[in-house]
């Protein structure tokens, strides 16, 4: 009995999703697995993971989810992935996910989390979504691994938002967004946010953020009051 127990506990054990796949296709020191590029993207209906289930069905063949969010709200895409496999199926689209690589994370945290959202990305590729990859850095320390796993010659989607603060600010995002277009050499880039002046590269695609939204309804009740 004490073994049938041992059995079945190791049986559904999540040892951090290892269990449901590896991919042979690595980059990088980290083995950070490599998704399939994306040639071909109509989709102009971008709209976050937190709203995905409020879509109707019939709506959802021509939009697509962004992860442009808070951490919390995409965890348990990682912490059960297959549960979420038929909700993100039903999008035309979906962007890779972007945990975190805020400047005072532990250079540990921030490998992992680059790792995990390529992993889910491959995942989801191999489940047959369609999945932008989402290219994203953070401190000078993480330029050597940040683009591991990322194909080139396709599209590619990006935020500035919360990048934009100051004027030097805006220039360091510049410089390491060309550095991703000389590594990457994206067909076509989808932005979420405004574009920076210097930012070169094919924008295929511009997507409101959240926040310009709710500045826009502000401006209206106000104009309305």
């Amino acid at each position: 009995m004490a073994t049938d127990t041992a059995n079945a506990y190791k049986a559904t054990r999540n040892w951090e999703n290892l269990q449901r796949a590896t991919f042979v296709n690595r980059a990088g020191r980290y083995g950070i697995p490599k998704m399939l590029p994306v040639t071909k993207c109509d989709v102009k209906n971008w709209i976050g993971f937190n709203f995905a289930r409020g879509v109707d069905k019939e709506e959802r063949v021509d939009t697509g989810l962004h992860f442009w969010l808070d951490d919390y709200q995409f965890q348990r895409l990682w912490t059960d992935p297959d549960r979420y496999i038929p909700l993100l199926k039903s999008y035309a689209a979906v962007m890779s996910p972007d945990f975190s690589v805020y400047n005072d994370f532990p250079p540990a945290v921030k490998i992992w989390n680059v790792y995990r959202n390529a992993w889910l990305a491959c995942y989801w590729q191999a489940h047959g979504i369609t999945v932008i990859p989402t290219t994203m850095w953070g401190s000078r320390d993480t330029h050597e691994y940040c683009f591991d796993g990322y194909p080139e010659n396709g599209i590619v989607s990006i935020s500035t938002e919360g990048n934009g603060w100051t004027a030097e600010s805006k220039k360091g995002f510049v410089r390491v967004y060309n550095e991703m277009l000389e590594r990457l050499n994206p067909s076509g880039i989808i932005l979420h946010g405004t574009y920076f002046d210097g930012m070169e590269g094919n924008i295929i695609c511009q997507v409101e953020t959240l926040t310009s939204q709710i500045k826009k309804r502000v401006r209206k009740v106000k104009e309305s009051a």
